[in-house]
């Protein structure tokens, strides 16, 4: 039942359920003071002593904190409760690129070639920046997403798209 207690968070609403772990609207309580929205990817409690889950979980989480960049949320901490890890991350207010395309067929308008174009180049400029990080000595990571779909891009109520889901991605260091 929500709203729950996390560490240092309160969970608020479930936002997605995927197969190993379950993305949470939540609020950050420092204990210092001030809050803010987040959103917290945490492995589901029948994955959380799966040791192979449990590294795919932090190549995944590694990846978000190495990422800088507009099109990709901002992942802020990586870490373990209760024998479950879960990675804080940027809240991103906005809609999904598949609940905007059916949306469109549902109303039967088409897509403007601007609004394409801007999420298409959205997706690619994240999608450079993930294939060319590199570790702190400039060695490549060999990063690659594996997902992209329009369910892995949030379109921003700002207008920008972002290319969510890291969990199936691969890295060099696996």
């Amino acid at each position: 039942p929500l709203p729950a207690r996390f560490g240092d968070y309160l969970l608020v609403a479930r936002l997605a359920t995927g197969g190993m772990a379950e993305v949470f609207l939540a609020i950050e309580e420092p204990r210092l003071g001030g809050q803010r929205f987040v959103a917290i990817k945490r492995v589901r409690a029948d994955y959380a002593d799966d040791p192979e889950f449990a590294e795919f979980f932090r190549t995944e989480g590694r990846v978000s904190l190495k990422c800088h960049h507009p099109n990709l949320p901002a992942a802020h901490r990586l870490d373990e409760l209760d024998g479950r890890g879960y990675l804080v991350l940027e809240y991103l207010h906005g809609h999904l690129a598949l609940a905007i395309l059916r949306a469109i067929v549902h109303e039967q308008r088409p897509l403007s070639v601007a609004g394409a174009t801007s999420i298409a180049l959205d997706v690619a400029r994240a999608l450079e920046h993930l294939h060319t990080l590199t570790d702190l000595d400039g060695a490549p990571l060999g990063v690659i997403h594996r997902d992209v779909s329009p369910h892995n891009v949030i379109v921003t109520s700002s207008g920008h798209a972002k290319l969510i889901d890291l969990g199936i991605a691969r890295a060099a260091w696996q």
